[in-house]
């Protein structure tokens, strides 16, 4: 599904994903809080990632990728 040419890309940003969502739960247990801003964060990367995933061009691809990680590295 995913070209080749991004495999490395998506899986970059699996990986800080990961680790946001971890830093969110640890935070969420610790302090019994809900860190909203990271919470969003995640949430705007989601909305690129879709965008990227169903663009047709490729500065368009690259724009939502890059735009997925950004928002990503925030939430960390």
């Amino acid at each position: 599904m995913i070209s080749e040419k991004y495999r490395d890309r998506f899986n970059e940003i699996r990986d800080l994903y990961n680790t946001a969502e971890s830093d969110i739960k640890n935070i969420g247990r610790d302090k019994q809080e809900l860190v909203v801003t990271g919470v969003n964060q995640c949430r705007y990367a989601g909305q690129h990632l879709l965008r990227a995933l169903t663009a047709s061009e490729e500065d368009e691809i690259e724009g939502e990728l890059t735009s997925t990680e950004k928002h990503i590295q925030r939430a960390i």
